[in-house]
């Protein structure tokens, strides 16, 4: 039985350029599932087992906020990964209903314990962002490991969705670390708050800019890599107050997680804080 016998298909749940994902209810057991079909078309299921997104979610597995892998099928030169189903994403659940901050903790706690995870396992996500934080009964799973690699540079520049991209991908470093995906943590939690994204540049340069508008200009003793990449591409870095205490409505345990998580240097510590 192939996979459109096995699975009925229903609604388009996203489509980008690595793939396009349906809901599907199995034809016998009527349990829901996503069904991610990837545009590449491969010679072998040896080949298909060799990318990046399959070898992090086997690694990965098992961790109770990370999706889980259901299944994989290699018909016809192409490779479908069937999900465990989750309906609802954290974009759709803070512009419905505006969150507390009781609930905004809950899920950046799970968020930051995925992370933890995948980051002691050697991998990093590089595209945290609230419609890839799914949430069904107060459970979050970290979704799309497309973009998901181990951590050994060099490393491709061009990461992650621009408005929660980390400073060093802006500046076009090549050696960055894990932290890239605490600083777009950092950006969901604003988000939460905001009920808008807190970064919205409409080029990366612009997205610099904002971004250094609100968390205040850096110098060579805050961050010596930061002024080198920002020499490199012949910028100036033009003075601004730090401005995300007035920003940010949250208590002062709430502000001092942010501004650890939106730091321009490491920001690997926060673990720690998140787990408090």
């Amino acid at each position: 039985m192939n996979i459109l016998q096995e699975y009925q298909l229903q609604e388009c749940l996203g489509n980008g350029s690595y793939g396009i994902v349906h809901s599907g209810v199995n034809v016998e057991s009527g349990k829901r599932v996503a069904i991610k079909m990837l545009r590449e078309t491969f010679e072998s299921m040896e080949e298909c087992l060799k990318l990046r997104e399959v070898k992090a979610l086997m690694k990965l597995k098992e961790h109770p906020n990370i999706i889980k892998l259901l299944d994989m099928r290699y018909e016809n030169k192409r490779l479908y990964l069937i999900y465990e189903y989750v309906e609802n994403n954290v974009y759709q659940l803070y512009t419905q209903d505006k969150l507390d901050e009781e609930r905004i903790k809950h899920i950046i706690l799970q968020c930051a314990n995925a992370l933890l995870h995948i980051h002691h396992l050697g991998y990093f996500h590089r595209d945290i962002k609230p419609e890839n934080i799914l949430i069904e009964n107060e459970c979050v799973k970290l979704i799309d490991f497309g973009l998901s690699r181990e951590v050994k540079p060099p490393f491709t520049d061009y990461v992650s969705t621009r408005w929660y991209r980390a400073p060093e991908i802006l500046l076009h470093s090549t050696s960055y670390d894990a932290s890239i995906d605490i600083f777009a943590l950092g950006c969901v939690t604003c988000e939460l708050f905001l009920g808008r994204p807190l970064f919205v540049g409409a080029s990366e340069l612009e997205q610099f800019d904002r971004m250094l508008q609100i968390l205040g200009t850096f110098n060579n003793q805050d961050w010596s890599e930061g002024v080198k990449l920002v020499n490199q591409l012949g910028l100036k870095l033009t003075h601004h107050p730090q401005k995300l205490l007035h920003v940010i409505k949250a208590s002062p345990m709430a502000l001092d997680l942010i501004q650890g998580m939106l730091k321009m240097e490491s920001k690997t510590k926060i673990y720690s804080q998140t787990n408090h």
